[in-house]
């Protein structure tokens, strides 16, 4: 049988020692082996498809308690599509708070520009920073003052 010691999977998977050891400690990933005497951990390479599950479970956002409860149900295929579902509704959450994100964005960068247009008009000198991100701010008031007065007559 072949066997890897932590530091060896730890490259292999791009991951820490500490976290190998916080795995083991949550008895989610333990190594097959460990030497009593030296202390090192030997991880047998037909343990490595259960790492990268729980490696890609992590990327998109399941915490390790739920990672845990799955592997401890044997990766339950029921349990398995409600984790995703609700993984899916997360994600599709994010996506849309991002969305509203990038429109004030844009909204600021409009009423920043409107107002640095409106100053060359003028004359005047470019307001500073601090003048010009509460013109923006206030700008953003107003028109959502508007729009929250539109929408619920």
């Amino acid at each position: 049988m072949v066997y890897f010691k932590i530091g060896e999977i730890a490259a292999m998977f791009d991951i820490s020692i500490r976290a190998l050891r916080l795995y083991d400690k949550m008895r989610l990933f333990s190594p097959e082996h460990a030497d009593e005497q030296t202390g090192y951990r030997y991880y047998a390479a037909d343990q490595l498809p259960l790492l990268n599950t729980i490696l890609v479970l992590k990327a998109i956002g399941v915490k390790l308690i739920g990672i845990k409860q799955l592997v401890d149900h044997g990766l339950d295929p029921g349990q398995l599509v409600n984790t995703m579902k609700t993984m899916k509704d997360y994600w599709e959450n994010q996506i849309e708070i991002a969305g509203f994100n990038i429109e004030n964005i844009e909204k600021i960068k409009s009423a920043a520009f409107s107002k640095l247009e409106q100053n060359e008009k003028d004359g005047g000198e470019p307001p500073d920073a601090y003048k010009m991100a509460r013109l923006v701010c206030l700008e953003n008031i107003k028109t959502e003052t508007i729009l929250s007065e539109a929408l619920w007559l």
